[in-house]
């Protein structure tokens, strides 16, 4: 999810929340202290076609490095490796040799 504003400038990769305590017994109370935080990567691209996928895939078997796959799928690099993440939870990822280099 890309967030532009009406330029086309990009607004930040992250947004500032503050998350209110969860309810809890007074014995617990300090521990349930209200968390400043932020939600990452709010400027990645989460969507990928079947055939990208694929591509992907392929790429890796041929122990093509995550930044050579990126440039040849025109993703950013961190696009490429939350897709590999996501492959390996769902076994989908083959081992190979040297990993992710």
């Amino acid at each position: 999810m890309q967030l532009r504003n009406k330029a086309g400038a990009h607004n930040g990769a992250t947004r500032n929340f503050s998350c209110p305590p969860p309810e809890a017994p007074d014995s617990e109370a300090p521990r349930f202290r209200a968390r400043k935080g932020q939600i990452i990567l709010l400027d990645a691209n989460f969507f990928w076609l079947d055939a990208d996928i694929q591509k992907v895939l392929m790429l890796w078997d041929h122990g093509t490095s995550i930044a050579k796959i990126a440039e040849h799928i025109r993703r950013a690099q961190t696009e490429v490796m939350l897709l590999l993440v996501h492959l390996a939870d769902k076994e989908r990822l083959p081992k190979r040799k040297g990993g992710l280099y």
